[in-house]
């Protein structure tokens, strides 16, 4: 326990760690997934992702490196709700990058956050084959967009 007593029975831990797929920095992200895959971590997540051009050739070189090593790697997938939206996440959150052919999309728009959606669907669609799992991010509660998104995973819409 934290007092360094000895517990009375075994612990059963699994353990995660942060993975940015879309780092400014590709080389320094490899070295710190070497050392928290050193240090046990069973399953990776990341913040939403909003490129899969940057994101797949990126866990290949992570694939590549560790080889059955690398841990199962969960993304994060936020449909966006609006160009204002997407326009803080990319200037003002830390290590989320959103293109300017997405960003314009939504400034574009007729109906944004029917866009934003489409854009989520794209995303899963180009990673799900490259990744072991998905978690959403609904932006501002909005859980029917979140829904929306998840359609495209339907058995009917797989096939």
């Amino acid at each position: 326990d934290q007092a360094g007593r000895p517990l009375d029975q075994p612990t059963n831990f699994t353990v995660g760690c942060a993975l940015s797929l879309e780092a400014s920095n590709p080389d320094e992200q490899i070295k710190q997934l070497a050392r928290k895959i050193k240090a046990g971590a069973d399953f990776a997540l990341t913040q939403p992702v909003f490129n899969p051009e940057i994101a797949l050739p990126f866990i290949a070189r992570c694939r590549q490196e560790f080889g059955a090593a690398m841990p199962p790697v969960i993304i994060g997938v936020q449909p966006l709700f609006n160009s204002k939206n997407a326009e803080f996440l990319h200037n003002e959150v830390p290590g989320i990058q959103i293109s300017e052919a997405r960003r314009q999309r939504l400034r574009q728009a007729a109906e944004p956050q029917a866009e934003g959606v489409l854009i989520a669907r794209e995303l899963v669609l180009a990673m799900r084959e490259q990744v072991q799992g998905i978690y959403f991010v609904p932006a501002f509660g909005r859980y029917d967009l979140v829904a929306n998104v998840m359609d495209v995973l339907a058995p009917e819409a797989v096939s």
